[in-house]
């Protein structure tokens, strides 16, 4: 085989591999850069708007450090701007979702800080949801422990006006804020099934254990087309 040939199917072992994300990409990108039309089909079939969004805006590449309203930085800064510029305060329909950031973050408290306590203080304690995106980087028990251990330092508090990380503050952006806003009350429904439960369910499952959607391409083809109308 000649160079020029193993050149060639790099290159194409290549493309098929990266084909799959841009097209993924190239498809989930549809929902925001369309959001009107949405709206539109939703109002359309009587289905509520939604009330709430999630954002992350963190950067990596961006220093974090102070917010200064009607001069931002880059990075969370645009964010907390444009709630800013919308006229939406602390308890607002905005929510910031925690995602890939903290596990950055965590490494540099400096900048945690920053984010943490301009985030709390333009959304409110109530709007900061947690989130660790493991399914890329395996067990976020890290991450976990690492925000229940971070504080934001007297002198931080001082000096920018953020409001203290109390162990409440923790406990509702690690899971009682989501909990409220799914509606989901934990005390009452809590998830510790025995051995002997989890093999009666085995045995006896409460739904059938089948494939659920399209099973072949050209179904899956004519699913896609129903749902994406525009294409």
């Amino acid at each position: 085989m000649t160079l020029h040939q193993v050149n060639r199917r790099v290159h194409l072992y290549l493309a098929l591999f990266l084909l799959p994300w841009f097209l993924m990409y190239g498809v989930s990108s549809i929902a925001f850069s369309h959001g009107p039309y949405f709206e539109e089909l939703d109002k359309a079939k009587g289905i509520p708007l939604w009330t709430q969004r999630f954002e992350r805006s963190y950067e990596a590449a961006v220093p974090e450090g102070p917010w200064s309203p009607g001069s931002p930085n880059a990075g969370v800064d645009r964010l907390l701007e444009s709630v800013r510029a919308a006229g939406i305060g602390v308890g607002g329909n905005v929510y910031a979702e925690l995602g890939s950031t903290w596990r950055t973050l965590m490494g540099s408290p400096h900048e945690a800080a920053h984010v943490l306590g301009k985030v709390i203080a333009a959304l409110g304690p109530d709007n900061v949801l947690w989130g660790t995106d493991s399914i890329w980087y395996g067990s976020p028990q890290d991450q976990i422990e690492a925000f229940r251990a971070f504080e934001i330092t007297a002198d931080a508090q001082e000096r920018f006006g953020y409001a203290p990380l109390t162990p409440a503050v923790k406990a509702g952006i690690l899971a009682d804020n989501a909990a409220r806003l799914y509606g989901v009350d934990p005390a009452a429904l809590p998830c510790s099934p025995s051995a002997s439960d989890r093999q009666a369910l085995r045995a006896d499952p409460p739904t059938a254990d089948r494939l659920l959607g399209p099973t072949t391409a050209s179904a899956a083809r004519r699913a896609f087309r129903a749902d994406h109308p525009w294409f």
